[in-house]
Formats: C-alpha cells, sequence, structure tokens
C-alpha cells in the first residue's frame, strides 16, 4: 500500500494511505492509535524505573474512520481530516482536545463538532486547530494563550493540575483569509492569503 502522509506524536506516529484509510502505530496509554491494544511496551520513569504502557510495535488500522485525506498527531491524540470537509479526532481528551464537548478520552474517532468546510487540521501537546472558510477554529488547553483566546469558558483537569481549556471549537476573530495553520506543542502560527 501506497503512504500519502507520515505524521508523528509524543511517543506514536500515524500514517494516512492512497486508500485514505488511517493507520497507527507506538504507545497506546491514552487510546492514541483509534483501537484497543492489549500488548506491553516498558516506559522509563524520571527516577530510573520501568513500567509497562499498553502499546502497538506495527501499524494497524485506526477502526471507524475511512475518507481521509490528512492526519495530524498530537501530544496523546490526533485528528483526520475527511473528504467530507470534517473531523474526526480521538485519543487523549483530558483538556477537551477532540473537540466533542466532553474530556473522556476516546479510541473511536470523535466527529468534532460545530465544524464544516474544514481545510486544514493541527494538533499540538493538548489542542487542536483546524482551517474552515478562510478562519481559524481552536480548542484543547489554553493555559499558554495557545487557542488565540484571552478567557476561556471552562477549566478541564489534566492529571493533577486544572487548565482554561476549551471542549468545542472556538473561532479565532482576529485572523481572515487563512490559507495554511502549523501548531507546536503549546502555540500556533497561521498564514494567510496574502502571505503574512
Amino acid at each position: 500500500r501506497c503512504v500519502a502522509q507520515v505524521s508523528l506524536g509524543a511517543h506514536f506516529g500515524c500514517a494516512l494511505l492512497r486508500d485514505r484509510s488511517v493507520w497507527c502505530w507506538g504507545r497506546n496509554d491514552e487510546a492514541q492509535l483509534g483501537y484497543p491494544t492489549t500488548d506491553l511496551c516498558p516506559d522509563e520513569l524520571p527516577d530510573g524505573q520501568t513500567r509497562a504502557v499498553a502499546c502497538h510495535a506495527f501499524p494497524f488500522q485506526v477502526l471507524g474512520l475511512d475518507r481521509a485525506v490528512a492526519v495530524s498527531a498530537g501530544g496523546a491524540f490526533a485528528c483526520a481530516l475527511r473528504d467530507d470537509g470534517t473531523l474526526r479526532c480521538w485519543g487523549s481528551n483530558s483538556a477537551g482536545q477532540l473537540g466533542n464537548g466532553l474530556t473522556l478520552p476516546s479510541s473511536t474517532p470523535a466527529t468534532v463538532l460545530g465544524l464544516a468546510g474544514v481545510t486544514a487540521v493541527a494538533t499540538g501537546a493538548r489542542h487542536a486547530c483546524a482551517v474552515a472558510d478562510g478562519r481559524v477554529y481552536c480548542w484543547g488547553a489554553n493555559d499558554r494563550g495557545q487557542l488565540g483566546q484571552v478567557a476561556t469558558s471552562r477549566q478541564c483537569a489534566v492529571g493533577a493540575a486544572s487548565l482554561p481549556c476549551e471542549t468545542l471549537p472556538t473561532v479565532i476573530d482576529t485572523l481572515a483569509d487563512v490559507v495554511a495553520i502549523t501548531v507546536g506543542a503549546a502555540h500556533t502560527c497561521a498564514r494567510t492569503s496574502k502571505g503574512i
């Protein structure tokens, strides 16, 4: 099978094939592979101890996902853009990074709510952004201002911390005519049709 795109996240990767299926491999402790696994891999802790975490050593197809045209792997979650302009995300969701209004993880690709006509998607450590009709929409953690919002409507529990977050896509009002977007661990950049 021919690979069209590869995207690497934190301890896992995903590939989009030319038949529009998505295959992922690596760590799966937060359902980031999009399918259940029973394999275990060693994970070294900061104190030098080792623990076993769920994983899969070779690519397997993400279940319940078809017609993908782009994929982006983030911290412990991934999103795929479908040919109908909708998004599906799966994996960790503690900061609302799946965009489905919840904060529960999902091994099944969940539809990002409230978005249509999406042309690009990018994922970070705990947030994601998409371009639709030239506008930028972001969701997930906003502890570093990565959503382009001064304030958020919610607080999400991430481990022992509470972070400002949005569990649904929120438009960045100051951006228009956007043609490309990229996301880092906790920041976002966009390029407009004017090249700025």
